[in-house]
């Protein structure tokens, strides 16, 4: 491990991505930095994306994903970018999957 990591249940922050903390239930997944803030439209309005997509995998921890993503958002200097409206309202849609 890099003295910059920062690793959670599930997940890793490494210097350029989220990383899945790959084993025999977690299959390895990288979202790059630079993909963090994609957004996705849907009936009621715009979402970040990851947050919405890995609620969908049955294999996702996901209260430890939305940690690991926040401290990816902060990690990465990404706040300037962030919508925090758009970063609660992903969070709660996520949660209701």
């Amino acid at each position: 491990m890099h003295k910059d990591e920062k690793i959670m249940t599930q997940w890793t922050l490494t210097e350029d991505a989220l990383e899945s903390n790959k084993d025999e239930n977690t299959p390895e997944y990288i979202i790059p930095t630079e993909r963090l803030l994609e957004t996705t439209q849907r009936e009621d309005g715009t979402y970040y994306d990851w947050p919405l997509h890995m609620a969908e995998k049955t294999w996702v921890q996901l209260d430890d994903f939305l940690e690991a993503f926040s401290e990816a958002v902060k990690k990465y200097d990404l706040p300037d970018m962030l919508d925090e409206n758009m970063l609660a309202r992903s969070f709660q849609r996520a949660r209701k999957k």
